[in-house]
């Protein structure tokens, strides 16, 4: 009979201040430092003297310690292995003298801890919290193999602000939790999971998450997922059924304003689960829980027609997002949700509302970015016809039928296929002619136009919508 799995997840978001208290001795100080980039390690009492990995971090460290890791790729050969009560922070861009200065919102403060597909990313056996990283490329091989990302078995852990990706949990005859597996009370807030897998055991459950809500002393534990987006997880075998795609717990579950969607079996409950305000596809019974596309972008934030904007319950759930940005209520969209603030949005960001937020992070608030959801900084917006208020990286060529839907796809194809060849030598777009496919307004529909409409095909509402587009829209005018 093998071993039941034990998963709590809970998420407590921290954007708040420490003081800073650094001693003359280890066992003094407050704050340690770790930056990759140093061609060796220091004593790790500043950015200048930073350690050049978390695990030397984590030796010098005692309980009640915070260690603030700065922006990079820290290649693991082997799991971190966090063994006391301590926190660990990323985002951090290596000038900062308190916490509150750390900017999640900035892409290039990115702070990755990468397994390379041979190692667990982290293994937590204390009451810890770990905010601000991305988990990637976590790898578990064993005759039980659980967490490829995280193993937590400690009875109070906190995970926020994370990217969970491509992590998983291989072979054996047990594989359980490609993203995180949990033998203790864990508290996940405002964090992204995705493309997480527990694969080719006998038995595979947890693509995403597994857990039984058990710590290994024998203590029962809650597991809360907050704010959280979960999509495109797997549990696979050869032959025998799986459990859960998106979470498998064994015991006790507490979903709150999250998105769980396009995993499979989006969750798995044994006893005793409560899913609230949440977009469960297939549905999941629950107050104020919806089952509708999300429409999200290709970062997994909400589009501007969401439905899960301000359809969440602010009690229990964290004023800021996985970025930092305040919670905020659209004026524009009727509130859904419940609790003093009926406006929080369901998933792991919260969608533009107050013109601060920069969705794409490349310095430009949405409210005047001409590709909220596309890295653009230039702005450029040449593309015929010019200065047509949508920006070059995201203008969708080949949306001929935007006024139906926001694809390019195959009945754009067939449009664009009919006048494919006219030209200037036969029969050239003119004035008061509908033209299709003529993006570059020289009267021909050629190769040049043909490799445009080729950059966008395949765009769609399920991951990477065109923008909207106005009555009698044409390219170009003759």
């Amino acid at each position: 009979m093998f071993k039941k799995l034990s998963f709590v997840l809970a998420c407590s978001l921290l954007c708040s201040v420490t003081p800073l208290m650094v001693g003359v001795t280890y066992c003094e100080a407050n704050v340690l430092y770790v930056n990759c980039g140093v061609a060796s390690s220091g004593d790790g009492r500043s950015w200048d003297t930073a350690f050049k990995t978390i695990p030397e971090a984590i030796t010098a460290a005692i309980d009640g310690d915070e260690i603030w890791v700065k922006k990079g790729s820290y290649l693991l050969s082997s799991q971190i292995e966090v063994n006391k009560a301590i926190s660990l922070y990323g985002g951090f861009a290596g000038t900062e003298t308190q916490r509150e200065q750390r900017n999640l919102a900035d892409a290039a403060n990115e702070t990755i801890v990468d397994g390379n597909n041979a190692t667990r990313c982290f293994a937590i056996t204390a009451n810890a919290t770990v905010d601000g990283f991305t988990i990637k490329k976590g790898y578990v091989s064993e005759e039980v193999s659980e967490g490829g990302g995280v193993y937590s078995s400690s009875e109070s852990v906190s995970i926020s602000n994370c990217n969970i990706i491509g992590n998983t949990s291989s072979q054996g005859w047990f594989s359980a939790g490609g993203g995180i597996a949990n033998h203790g009370g864990l508290d996940l807030t405002n964090c992204l999971i995705t493309n997480n897998a527990a694969v080719d055991g006998f038995v595979a459950v947890g693509g995403g998450i597994s857990n039984d809500n058990w710590d290994e002393s024998g203590n029962p534990a809650m597991m809360r997922v907050v704010n959280c987006t979960m999509v495109e997880n797997r549990a696979v075998t050869v032959s025998n059924p799986t459990r859960g795609d998106g979470i498998f717990n064994g015991d006790s579950l507490t979903v709150i304003n999250s998105i769980i969607w396009g995993n499979g079996e989006e969750i798995y409950c044994g006893t005793d689960c409560s899913v609230t305000y949440s977009d469960i596809q297939g549905g999941y019974p629950g107050e104020g829980n919806i089952d509708v596309d999300p429409l999200l972008t290709s970062d997994f934030c909400l589009l501007p027609v969401s439905p899960c904007i301000d359809a969440g319950t602010s009690d229990g759930a964290p004023p800021t997002d996985a970025k930092c940005m305040a919670r905020c209520d659209n004026p524009e969209i009727p509130n859904a949700g419940a609790g003093q603030f009926p406006y929080y949005d369901m998933g792991w960001c919260e969608f533009a509302c107050d013109g601060t937020t920069d969705t794409d992070g490349d310095g430009i608030p949405d409210t005047a970015d001409n590709c909220p959801n596309d890295y653009n900084p230039v702005q450029e917006d040449s593309y015929p016809p010019q200065s047509n208020g949508i920006g070059d990286a995201c203008d969708c060529e080949g949306n001929f039928n935007c006024l139906v839907d926001h694809d390019v796809d195959g009945s754009d194809a067939s449009i664009f296929k009919a006048d494919f060849g006219r030209s200037s030598f036969n029969r050239p777009c003119i004035a008061g002619d509908t033209c299709k496919g003529d993006f570059t307004c020289d009267g021909d529909v050629d190769g040049t136009d043909a490799s445009l409409f080729k950059s966008d095909f395949g765009r769609s509402s399920l991951q990477h919508a065109c923008p909207m587009c106005a009555s009698g829209v044409e390219w170009c005018v003759y």
